[in-house]
């Protein structure tokens, strides 16, 4: 396909009818100015001499004289029944970005244009490659099959939506939600998870990430402490503590949360975030006994549980789970899910699960604030794709799938890591954590990993102040085995040398 220009119009061009100087040179310093400055870039195309006469109401044959004029000093350049172009080579045009530059390491510059703690505390706390388009290359983490999606369905469900789009769809909707996808996933969550709930109490938000930003937002005032498990998940401390709370970090054990260590050292936090079914990044699940104690604990000291169940429904030895939510009698429980891990991350669709009426419409007319409502046509689509379905279906084809995956690398790190790495088998997830065996020069050796093609996060970067044992998470979910194959004889080359 032949490369089009572009039409633009002129509304850096100012004429004065009342001037003394000619319309003509007017015209002419205008488009030369805005050639030189950059407004104007090569091969565009300007608007025909006819338009802009009547756009200022002037004289056509003075647009041609200006026109003339630019030609002839090579500013422009004409095509015969295609129109008038900017030239491209000027001499000392400059190259206008009419953004400022980012660093190759992806870190905005700081300007001092803004500032204030809040600004402080965003600068210094995401990481930069959470703003980044995501590579797909082994061994990123949390990243669902692509190649075993079903397409063809979820195109054909996409095809029926948008062919029966009514009027009613095209407006606003429900903040909380299109109501057949809410009870869907109420219906899911009772069965599936075992969580007490209706499709009144089920908020439709854009990704986790805007779940936790409602949850900092509403629940934590500036000050309030709260637990986070340390590892544990970035973006929910980011979150928290942009929102001016202060984190506890707890350590975690081979079970989860150490809610012990927890209540000796932190019996006045606000609120608590965790992972309970599978704790992130880790793995581990809390006991049940560990389980009704915090519950307890939450309802006398007055403590928000915030139960991420991120990817519980991805496990490969014995049942699911049960949520902790199912199990709360007091209602300090709010639950969340996504459907990033077992659909895929550009579905930004999650969902909180709020314990009573009075916090539901507190969620629902925070998020109606924050940008209104969720994308309408995804939901509708989702709705179908788990009513008919084949959410169930792809559910239980992806377990199967991910443990082949999980199986596959863990044979081969057996084998050529045996002597460099320390792991075992998650039983659940989509990533596995290893330990190094011997002391490494991290910073020089995920360089060099990444000099080879591969990804590896650190568990560093997920931790604040227990970083134990010191390791990194390998992602299996997404890879086909000779990719694993292929990573892993890249990976003890890096450890090789």
């Amino acid at each position: 396909m032949s490369k089009q220009s572009r039409q633009i119009s002129l509304p850096f061009i100012r004429i004065d009818k009342k001037s003394a100087r000619p319309l003509y040179e007017q015209l002419y310093d205008g488009i030369r100015e805005a050639i030189l400055k950059g407004y104007l870039q090569p091969n565009d195309r300007l608007p025909a001499t006819r338009l802009i006469a009547e756009e200022w109401g002037i004289s056509r044959n003075v647009v041609v004289l200006a026109f003339e004029q630019l030609i002839l000093e090579g500013y422009l350049h004409s095509r015969s029944g295609s129109g008038s172009f900017v030239a491209g080579d000027i001499p000392g045009t400059p190259v206008r970005n009419p953004g400022r530059a980012v660093p190759e390491n992806g870190s905005r510059p700081v300007t001092g244009r803004l500032g204030g703690p809040f600004v402080h505390q965003l600068r210094r706390s995401v990481l930069i490659r959470n703003t980044m388009r995501e590579e797909v290359i082994p061994f990123q983490t949390s990243v669902p099959a692509a190649d075993a999606f079903p397409f063809a369905m979820w195109s054909k469900l996409a095809a029926r939506v948008y062919r029966y789009l009514d009027f009613q769809h095209l407006g606003y909707d429900d903040a909380a939600g299109h109501l057949p996808l809410r009870e869907a996933i109420a219906d899911h969550l009772r069965v599936n998870r075992a969580v007490s709930c209706t499709a009144d109490r089920v908020l439709i938000v854009n990704g986790s990430q805007q779940a936790l930003s409602l949850v900092a937002q509403l629940l934590l005032q500036p000050g309030d402490r709260y637990w986070i498990e340390d590892p544990g998940y970035v973006n929910a401390r980011v979150l928290f503590n942009v929102n001016g709370g202060q984190p506890c970090p707890v350590p975690v054990t081979t079970e989860g949360l150490d809610i012990e260590y927890a209540f000796r050292h932190y019996p006045k936090a606000r609120l608590a975030y965790l992972t309970p079914s599978h704790q992130y990044p880790l793995g581990g699940t809390l006991p049940l006994a560990q389980r009704l104690k915090l519950l307890a604990w939450a309802n006398e000291h007055r403590l928000w549980l915030i139960e991420d169940d991120y990817d519980s429904e991805l496990r490969y030895q014995g049942k699911p789970i049960p949520s902790l939510q199912g199990l709360d009698p007091y209602g300090n429980v709010i639950y969340m899910g996504t459907f990033s891990k077992v659909l895929f991350p550009a579905l930004r669709v999650a969902y909180l699960v709020l314990p009573d009426e009075e916090l539901f419409q507190s969620f629902k007319l925070l998020k109606a604030l924050n940008d209104r409502q969720t994308t309408l046509t995804d939901q509708l689509i989702l709705a179908d794709f788990i009513k008919e379905g084949h959410f169930h279906r792809h559910l239980r084809k992806m377990r199967v799938l991910y443990n082949q995956r999980l199986q596959y690398l863990l044979g081969q790190l057996k084998e050529h890591l045996s002597g460099h790495l320390s792991f075992s088998d998650p039983a659940a997830g989509m990533h596995l954590a290893a330990y190094y065996k011997q002391p490494v020069q991290e910073t020089f050796f995920l360089e060099k990993a990444r000099e080879k093609g591969l990804i590896l996060h650190s568990i560093k970067d997920y931790t604040l102040t227990h970083y134990d044992r010191p390791g990194i998470l390998l992602g299996y979910s997404s890879f086909p085995e000779e990719k694993i194959k292929e990573g892993v004889r890249l990976l003890k080359d890096v450890f090789d040398s």
